[in-house]
């Protein structure tokens, strides 16, 4: 009987030194920041003349926008790209690029990766690359939308 008494004693006393030595919160206060160089900035714009919100963008901020993200599914354009000819792909990529922004794609394929690696898609995939070399001029530099000597459309962003 007496072993649990000194054994109560002793669990109450850690008890009690555990919360007698409980620090008090140290009270909240602004953190200094430091720093240098650049902070580069995007938007993804609900809009498909995304340019026009791109322009708003940098009309409130002051300043531009570095990236604009576009949204890109497997299933955007029907086939291989033709010179000439309307590209979902490009229209989208070309709306950022003229709101004065380097275009983002997030590319989708609605499947797994198994079958996606199984080549199932190769097709597809292809063809849409086709429409990304078609708007980056890789291809067919004569063919891109307002192309100019020197427009290089964020090439050193971008991978094929």
């Amino acid at each position: 009987m007496m072993r649990r008494q000194v054994a109560l004693v002793v669990a109450l006393a850690l008890l009690a030194s555990v919360v007698v030595f409980v620090p008090p919160p140290v009270p909240a206060s602004a953190a200094t920041i430091s720093g240098s160089g650049s902070v580069y900035a995007g938007i993804y714009s609900e809009k498909w003349e995304s340019g026009a919100d791109l322009d708003a963008l940098a009309a409130a901020a002051g300043k531009r926008a570095t990236f604009g993200g576009t949204f890109h599914s497997v299933n955007d354009d029907p086939g291989a790209a033709v010179p000439g000819q309307w590209s979902n792909t490009r229209e989208l990529l070309n709306n950022i690029w003229l709101g004065q922004a380097t275009p983002f794609a997030n590319f989708t394929i609605p499947d797994t990766a198994a079958k996606i690696a199984s080549g199932a898609w190769d097709t597809k995939i292809n063809n849409w690359a086709s429409h990304l070399e078609l708007y980056l001029n890789l291809r067919w530099p004569e063919s891109g939308p307002g192309a100019t000597p020197g427009d290089e459309r964020g090439l050193g962003a971008i991978q094929v």
